[in-house]
């Protein structure tokens, strides 16, 4: 297809009226993806009260699906230019609802094989939540350039509105409808998906990239290895260790405790269940207004310095949830986790086109979730086989604690990576503008010779 310079009246130019509907269709698909994987949570809950799942089995399904999100997006960053955006949409879309209407069966199933069903639906959900996750990365930022610090946090905003929306509303129809009568009309909500996928439509300069790279393939002929070499070559990038660091801790160890664990966790502590399935939105609901406040302080700080900010805050959030004894405490470890996530979701975008560069971006989430998806599922598993001899149920909040201070430290090299490289920017800049002006004064020198 060529060039269309617009679309439904909107122009497709970078910045143009296009790109601000791909960052409202980002929002809802991020609505989608988050929103839905929240419902687990309600889950988890009914289940335990249902079933009366101990706490290493009763979120199994959302750890899953939250560790192949991360596989699924990784997958799709390797692999993002053998589909469109709307083809992997709409494998998400079938993912999705494969998995979450198979675990509708298993309450006909007798109960010890439920944990069969929370494998199948959290792994099929889990990468179908996955391939949208990966195209809300990467295709938006082919449509901004100027803007994108702008508009980055609004591109998961969808998640906190859905979550505030779809859990008091599932918890309701839980309780009047059962769980399974809750699941069949969240998959009739699911289905609205499958609408905005249509309108996912590839920015002309990233064609155009794709279709260049595919003809220098294929007349080099390059061969596999060095293709996983050049994939790799991305880690040499200074400071992006550092940043799959932060990214690993933000994402597979903090993100995945909270939107995972706990739920599971307060009723462990015996918070009152309809309260701690609830818990989420005292994140979602912040959120929503914490968003656009860190687009509004890029104006006035880099985002590597912002970066600390919300590493800071993050590690308070685990602190709350370490020390939470009553709901009160874990209510304030929400919001300081919304805080957080909403500087880091918002934000980890452009620092990754800032270390690698936009044509690299695909490389370095590669990289990112996969240490993602092992973190997720690894580090809660692990933490709960130490609950016993530790004393406390909350031996994940510890872990993550330290690991969230750990990010202080890699922030700060970070943030001097692009220090430097904004330095040697600029001193690049002056340089050429030197030259410039001597060869316009050499001009003029050889003319007055000449005259």
């Amino acid at each position: 297809m060529g060039h269309v310079s617009h679309r439904f009246g909107l122009s497709t130019k970078k910045d143009g009226g296009y790109s601000k509907l791909i960052v409202a269709c980002s929002a809802l698909l991020s609505g989608f993806t988050f929103g839905f994987s929240a419902f687990q949570n309600v889950l988890t809950a009914s289940w335990k009260g249902s079933y009366g799942l101990p706490q290493s089995t009763a979120s199994l399904h959302q750890r899953l699906n939250q560790t192949f999100l991360y596989f699924g997006a990784m997958f799709l960053s390797a692999f993002y230019a053998k589909l469109t955006p709307r083809q992997w949409l709409t494998l998400s879309t079938v993912f999705s609802l494969v998995g979450y209407l198979l675990i509708y069966f298993a309450n006909w199933w007798p109960v010890e094989n439920l944990i069969y069903s929370q494998i199948v639906m959290g792994i099929l959900s889990g990468i179908g939540a996955g391939f949208s996750f990966g195209i809300i990365c990467i295709t938006p930022q082919n449509w901004l350039d100027e803007t994108r610090n702008k508009w980055n946090p609004y591109l998961f905003i969808g998640a906190p509105i859905f979550i505030s929306a779809l859990v008091p509303f599932t918890s309701y129809l839980s309780t009047v409808l059962g769980w399974t009568g809750a699941l069949l009309i969240m998959v009739g909500i699911f289905f609205h998906q499958a609408i905005v996928a249509t309108l996912f439509h590839q920015h002309s300069s990233e064609i155009e990239s794709q279709k260049q790279r595919a003809i220098e393939e294929k007349e080099n002929k390059v061969p596999f290895g060095e293709k996983v070499r050049d994939f790799v070559s991305v880690l040499k990038y200074p400071g992006i260790i550092c940043m799959i660091i932060n990214c690993m801790v933000c994402s597979g160890f903090i993100m995945s405790a909270v939107f995972t664990e706990v739920t599971n966790i307060a009723i462990e502590m015996e918070i009152n269940p309809k309260l701690a399935e609830n818990l989420i939105l005292f994140s979602a609901i912040p959120e929503v207004l914490f968003r656009p406040l860190w687009g509004e302080l890029t104006k006035c700080f880099g985002e590597s310095t912002l970066q600390f900010a919300w590493t800071l805050i993050l590690l308070a959030s685990q602190v709350a949830f370490t020390f939470a004894e009553d709901a009160w405490m874990f209510i304030i470890g929400m919001i300081l986790f919304s805080l957080g996530l909403a500087g880091y979701s918002g934000l980890k975008y452009v620092i990754l086109i800032d270390l690698v560069g936009g044509a690299n971006l695909n490389k370095a989430l590669f990289f990112d979730q996969m240490f993602d998806a092992i973190m997720t599922f690894v580090v809660p598993t692990i933490s709960n086989l130490f609950i016993e001899s530790m004393g406390t149920k909350k031996v994940l909040f510890i872990v993550n604690t330290f690991a969230a201070a750990l990010t202080l430290l890699t922030s700060w090299h970070i943030h001097r990576v692009l220090k430097r490289k904004k330095e040697n920017k600029k001193e690049s800049k002056d340089e050429n503008e030197n030259n410039e002006e001597n060869i316009v004064l050499n001009e003029k020198e050889s003319l007055t010779k000449e005259d």
